[in-house]
């Protein structure tokens, strides 16, 4: 027995040394914090369990192990409080880093992209450029951005990527959707600017900003409130920082407004194009005070309801054009006018000086002089309910009494920024000259002197010509020499070569010999409206030549045939007397064939060619030209003379005065039907300009031209306030 006692204590110490050190599992309930409260309903206790609490895996990754992986977003966890406050729809909300530091990401209805800087662990986003469709009231577009934004280190737990947020305040928590290939970029986004030279000045206020070109997006016509569709365009999209911290998304669009108004016309919707010329139509007449309803807004796609409230109106020049500005809401059904709900945007609307973009601007703004739209007065909603005319008109009158500075940003500071908005457009690669730089007889005018900058006055300009033929060749008049020459063109430089000429002495006060060795010296050109300007090597100064109307090269007659040699320089005209179009003057000694006389026997008929009248025949008065076996040639009756009337332009709109009688025709070319002659100082409307710069689009009776839009060429006219009109494309021939 005794024995069987000493045994047993042996064993009995073995045992408690064995469970003592964990050799049979226990269960030890969870202790509550100290600074946790008793409850009347402690949850049971947990039962023992025979296996192990299973704990999940944090792993501390290197970037390229979550590349090239497209990961969904499924929960936002939260610290403070801890709870899971976001379960988002994944497949409408993704992530893909790239090996590349870039990444993309799909938002809702929108996408976009941006960069990444890894150190570690640690990672952060710089936003790029997104899409800002309207996506509907129960989106997380906003919220998924905001986090993305606050985003400073990454981790992997069970194949789940974690993003962690600055100052522990949670994690975004990404489902893996598996391995992807980045998609090609775009073969072209071409909007005829270089985005990274669109730049701004920010005047004091927290942003960020990033141009870039944005692909276009297709029209499409099942989006509320209201289609979408933007072409090809420059966005700069900003990140801003408010006092609580909160995000928000200014914007601003350069879209190229002809391909804008066809995506929208090819699918049968006017809007755009009937809101551009709303726009333009207000920007020309400039009626103050700026109207308080129906300003339009483009694009459609930062509409999210009816802007029925519009105030602080005001034109502004902005260094790229002009447009309007103004404050407004978007509302989806009558609600009083709060300072955060529906939010207030500052909107600038507006058109490059050259007519070929329409630049936007949007800004969140708000305002202490309205309450937040929960703490409206019954009284005031009651008046909502009762009247809502009525009170938008009443609260139209208070908002506009509002200094810029009562407004968060200030006006001020949203006009200076729109109004420093700079942008370069690419330089194509031109080889040949503009259309209506060659064919012209330009006349020497003025010659300016880089050092110091003093112009000379050209006595004579008729004496010193030059014309630029189309195949490369040019002719040249240099008093009373005459020679040819060719010349090259690459972008904006210009190279001439001259050849032959005559070499006479044109006495001690001619100007012969300098003209031609300025011209062997020029370097760069530039074609405004009426003159062509050639800048000098070293930038030594400039030669400026003026227009001196058609340059009419005619074919050398055939033996024998009915000829006229003029006596001085003259006009060929497109009849019988002054009263017509002058096609162009020619020089002294040229020689045309001649096809036929006049009823008076005063002018006779020659033959030009078609791309000077398309009828090949020219007038010319008897008085100045020698004739050679014109015995016999036909009468040609006297052409009609058809004078446009066209009407008085309203005040302030953009104007072309007509320095010498031209034809108007029905599109940007001889070729389209000619409407008539615009007489000599008529002044016309402008409303739009070619695509190529070389014709004027004026406004017509409706009797005259079906569309009331007639085509005059650059060449004939002066203009004036031009900044605002459109770019008109060119008509299919009839």
């Amino acid at each position: 027995m005794n024995n069987k006692i000493v045994l047993l204590v042996p064993f009995l110490l073995v045992l408690t040394l064995l469970i003592a050190c964990g050799g049979a599992e226990t269960y030890t309930p969870e202790a509550a914090s100290p600074s946790e409260a008793p409850t009347t309903s402690p949850e049971p206790t947990r039962k023992p369990t025979t296996k192990p609490q299973e704990t999940v895996e944090i792993k501390q990754v290197s970037i390229d192990e979550i590349q090239n992986i497209e990961w969904s977003w499924s929960s936002l966890v939260e610290t403070q409080p801890s709870n899971q406050s976001v379960d988002p729809d994944p497949q409408k909300y993704t992530l893909v880093f790239w090996e590349d530091n870039s990444y993309d990401f799909k938002a809702d209805c929108n996408v976009g992209s941006g960069a990444y800087q890894v150190e570690g662990s640690d990672i952060t986003l710089q936003p790029g450029v997104t899409t800002l469709a309207e996506c509907g009231p129960d989106s997380l577009y906003d919220q998924y951005l905001k986090l993305l934004d606050r985003v400073e280190a990454f981790e992997v737990r069970a194949d789940i990527l974690i993003l962690n947020l600055q100052n522990d305040v949670g994690e975004m928590r990404f489902g893996n959707g598996g391995v992807v290939e980045k998609p090609e970029a775009p073969e072209t986004c071409n909007t005829g600017i270089d985005p990274v030279s669109a730049t701004v000045n920010i005047v004091g206020l927290p942003y960020a900003y990033q141009p870039g070109c944005i692909p276009g997006t297709p029209y499409e016509d099942d989006e509320t409130p209201a289609p979408t569709g933007l072409s090809d365009h420059i966005q700069v999209n900003f990140s801003q920082v408010d006092e609580e911290g909160q995000i928000s998304e200014p914007i601003i669009y350069i879209i190229p407004m002809t391909d804008y108004k066809q995506l929208w016309e090819e699918a049968g919707d006017e809007t755009v194009s009937t809101s551009v010329e709303s726009l333009q139509d207000l920007l020309r007449e400039k009626l103050e005070p700026v109207q308080t309803s129906d300003i339009p807004i483009l694009p459609m796609e930062q509409v999210s309801g009816d802007s029925d409230l519009q105030v602080q109106g005001k034109y502004l020049d902005i260094t790229m054009g002009a447009g309007v500005r103004f404050v407004t809401r978007f509302s989806q059904e009558p609600n009083p006018v709060a300072s955060n709900n529906p939010a207030l945007f500052y909107i600038f609307q507006g058109f490059s000086s050259d007519g070929v973009y329409l630049i936007t601007y949007f800004h969140p703004i708000t305002t202490e002089a309205l309450p937040l739209s929960q703490n409206v007065p019954d009284e005031e909603q009651e008046q909502v309910d009762k009247d809502f005319d009525g009170y938008i008109e009443e609260k139209t009158k208070e908002l506009n009494a509002l200094q810029p500075s009562d407004w968060v940003p200030d006006l001020t500071s949203l006009d200076a920024l729109i109004g420093s908005l700079e942008y370069e457009k690419v330089q194509e690669e031109v080889t040949s000259p503009p259309p209506r730089m060659i064919n012209i007889n330009w006349q020497l005018g003025e010659l300016i002197d880089a050092n110091p900058s003093t112009p000379s006055v050209v006595p004579d300009p008729q004496n010193y010509s030059l014309v630029l033929l189309p195949d490369g060749s040019l002719t040249y008049v240099a008093d009373c020499n005459s020679g040819e020459g060719t010349y090259t063109i690459s972008g904006n430089s210009i190279s001439i070569q001259l050849g032959e000429s005559t070499l006479a002495d044109c006495g001690t006060t001619s100007l012969s010999s300098l003209y031609v060795t300025l011209l062997e010296s020029v370097e760069t050109y530039s074609l405004e409206a009426n003159s062509l300007a050639f800048g000098m090597a070293d930038e030594a100064g400039r030669m400026v030549f003026y227009y001196g109307g058609m340059a009419i090269n005619p074919s050398p007659p055939e033996q024998g045939v009915p000829t006229a040699t003029t006596l001085e320089a003259i006009n060929v005209r497109g009849g019988p007397g002054t009263q017509y179009l002058s096609y162009g003057v020619v020089d002294k000694g040229t020689t045309f064939e001649v096809t036929g006389i006049s009823e008076d026997g005063d002018w006779w008929v020659v033959k030009v060619p078609t791309e000077v009248a398309p009828d090949e025949q020219g007038w010319v008065t008897s008085e100045y030209v020698k004739t050679v076996n014109t015995e016999g040639v036909s009468v040609v009756p006297t052409p009609p003379l058809e004078e446009v009337q066209v009407p008085k332009p309203i005040s302030s709109a953009p104007t072309a005065t007509i320095v010498q009688s031209t034809n108007v025709y029905g599109g940007p070319g001889t070729e389209y039907p000619n409407y008539g002659v615009v007489s000599i100082s008529t002044t016309a409307e402008v409303v739009g300009v070619s695509e190529d710069g070389a014709w004027w689009v004026i406004k017509l009776p409706e009797d005259t031209a079906p569309d009331g839009q007639g085509w005059l060429s650059a060449g004939y006219v002066e203009v004036s306030n031009i900044t605002n009109v459109p770019v008109i494309p060119t008509p299919a021939l009839p």
